[in-house]
């Protein structure tokens, strides 16, 4: 009777390692496909202040430097799911919703300047998505939004 108990207190707990391992590679995976930190480049790049980010589910990005002028977001989602894409202050007081698309494109808006997250929002999930900040020149008049840090 107490090698059957031994026996089935080991498959238990077997079983439950197993379990355990699992989820934790399951985690450690859907981490790995929710962020890619902002790529980072020397200052005599021409790259240098281009930030990239891509993954599958619904993201909130780290703060990243936005020079002050007109900003180009270019984004590679899937063609049948609905991806937005909102720009916020690094304080969280102001916010922009860049775009609710699905496809690719571009999109240009203002920025005064100064440290921003941006959180990246698919219809469905897994979706897998990119999205690139990259600057294109210096403030306009003509500006129709600004966000303020």
């Amino acid at each position: 009777m107490d090698l059957i108990v031994l026996i089935v207190a080991l498959v238990l707990a077997g079983g439950l390692f197993f379990i355990v391992s699992q989820k934790l590679a399951r985690d450690e995976r859907r981490f790995n496909a929710l962020y890619r930190p902002p790529e980072q480049s020397d200052d005599d790049d021409p790259w240098a202040d281009v930030i990239v980010f891509e993954g599958q589910f619904t993201f909130e990005s780290d703060v990243f430097p936005l020079t002050a002028g007109r900003q180009r977001l270019r984004y590679w989602f899937p063609d049948d799911v609905l991806i937005k894409v909102e720009l916020f202050s690094a304080a969280g007081d102001d916010s922009e919703v860049l775009v609710i698309k699905a496809g690719e494109g571009e999109h240009e808006f203002m920025a005064v300047g100064g440290e921003y997250f941006c959180t990246v929002e698919p219809s469905e999930e897994p979706a897998e998505w990119e999205i690139e900040f990259s600057p294109l020149g210096l403030p306009s008049s003509s500006a129709p939004h600004q966000m303020h840090p």
